[in-house]
C-alpha cells in the first residue's frame, strides 16, 4: 500500500517535472505579450504627443465636428467635442481616445483664416471672394489677376 502512495507522488512529481516548462514559457509569451502591446501605445502616445502639428489647446475638426484637444496623454487624447446633432445637440462631450486609433480618425485642424473669419462675424458657409495676385517683375510690385466668372 505504501509502494502504491509512493508511486502516485513520484508520479504526480513526475508529472510536475514535465509540465512546469511549458507553463513558464507560456507565462513568458503572455507577459511579452501584454508588455509589446503596452509598450506600443505608449511610443504611439509619445509621438503623437511630440507631433507640433498639434498641441494641448488647438481647435480641430474629429470627424467633421468641431474639438479642443483637451489632453495629450501617454496612452490616450482627451478631446472636448460640441455636438452638433442627435440626442446630444448642443452639449459639450469629452471623447476618449487611446493613442493608437487617432491614425484612424479623421483629423483636421482649423485653419487660421477660418478661424479669424469666424471670430470677426462670419460664418463657414459664407461666400469668400479672393483676389488672386501675380509677381509683375517690370513695376517691381503685386498686381491683381483678373479672372473671368
Amino acid at each position: 500500500m505504501e509502494d502504491e502512495i509512493m508511486d502516485v507522488a513520484s508520479l504526480a512529481n513526475d508529472i510536475t517535472l514535465l509540465i512546469m516548462p511549458f507553463v513558464s514559457v507560456l507565462i513568458m509569451v503572455v507577459i511579452t505579450l501584454w508588455f509589446k502591446d503596452y509598450a506600443g501605445k505608449i511610443a504611439k502616445g509619445l509621438a503623437f504627443s511630440m507631433n507640433k502639428q498639434f498641441q494641448e489647446g488647438d481647435k480641430v475638426i474629429l470627424d467633421g465636428e468641431r474639438a479642443l484637444i483637451v489632453k495629450i496623454g501617454i496612452t490616450q487624447t482627451v478631446f472636448g467635442v460640441t455636438k452638433t446633432s442627435g440626442e446630444f445637440d448642443g452639449d459639450y462631450v469629452w471623447r476618449y481616445v487611446p493613442n493608437e486609433r487617432i491614425p484612424f480618425l479623421k483629423l483636421e485642424k482649423e485653419q487660421l483664416l477660418l478661424h479669424l473669419l469666424e471670430k470677426n462675424g462670419f460664418s463657414y458657409k459664407d461666400s469668400l471672394s479672393i483676389e488672386v495676385f501675380k509677381y509683375d517683375y517690370d513695376e517691381g510690385k503685386y498686381k491683381p489677376i483678373k479672372q473671368e466668372d
